[in-house]
């Protein structure tokens, strides 16, 4: 088994966790034009909490960045 520094599997366990935040974001982000030109039919309360939520990880993000 490889052998890393424990600083190196604290950075990649950190940014692992903020590109799996951001693909969530960036999912929540999709209902609203696949839903918008038909691909999907996501019901109107779907799309607005999916962009509830993208939003709060986005200030979640920016908060993140400022602490």
């Amino acid at each position: 088994m490889l052998h890393m520094p424990n600083s190196l599997l604290t950075t990649i366990t950190r940014e692992r966790a903020a590109i799996n935040l951001q693909l969530v974001s960036d999912l929540c982000d999709l209902t609203v034009p696949t839903s918008a030109i038909g691909i999907t039919n996501f019901d109107d309360g779907f799309v607005g909490l999916a962009g509830t939520v993208s939003s709060l990880i986005g200030v979640y993000s920016q908060w993140k960045k400022t602490a």
